[in-house]
């Protein structure tokens, strides 16, 4: 803990220590009651009381859009999938080197510099994608997540997305492909999204 507190603060980083998960939790409440929510927030996995899993649940049901990072020791991949399909934006196996952990904290935060520079222009902007594929389904997964980048862009909740975008696009274009065009890849399919504050 000390080590990391060290390494951020040289790097101009503003650090909160908490020892323990339920520690954590209470210190970024304590940060929405004030106005200024944490921008990112790095938990080991394995802790005292709270594990870290159930500190990213917390944190992401509590403040969405606050970046979280987690730290394990755990070489099992199950638990990286587990913290990134629970909303973890990266991961770093223990013990990292300090390249490692000032890598992932510049991604993170750029992402949340783009993220709030995106935020005040949302109301005025609507985003647009236009992909035409040929009659293969392989390419639907693709075209879900080029949507749910683009609308967390604009703001939307990310497990909303996550539930009802794939769906729909699956739906949408294996019909085209199956139905419309019958398999035949010199025919194509063209899919246009706009997305605003209010719409997808």
């Amino acid at each position: 803990q000390t080590f990391l507190m060290n390494l951020l603060q040289k790097e101009g980083y503003e650090v909160v220590l908490a020892n323990d998960g339920a520690t954590g939790v209470q210190c970024f409440q304590q940060s929405l009651v004030e106005g200024s929510p944490f921008d990112i927030v790095m938990t080991d996995v394995v802790m005292p009381g709270l594990s870290g899993l159930d500190v990213l649940k917390t944190i992401k049901a509590l403040n969405h859009d606050t970046i979280v990072v987690v730290l394990t020791s755990d070489a099992n991949v199950d638990t990286a999938i587990e913290a990134l399909n629970s909303g973890a934006n990266n991961f770093l196996h223990k013990p990292p080197n300090s390249e490692e952990i000032l890598n992932v904290m510049w991604r993170a935060t750029k992402h949340r510099e783009i993220f709030l520079e995106n935020e005040e222009l949302n109301p005025y902007t609507e985003r647009t994608i236009h992909i035409e594929i040929p009659s293969q389904l392989r390419f639907i997964k693709g075209i879900a997540h080029n949507i749910i980048a683009d609308a967390k862009l604009m703001g939307y909740d990310e497990r909303e997305l996550r539930d009802q975008i794939p769906v729909t696009v699956d739906e949408a274009v294996t019909n085209a492909i199956k139905h419309g065009n019958k398999f035949q890849d010199e025919k194509h399919v063209t899919i246009d999204v706009s997305i605003n504050i209010d719409r997808i």
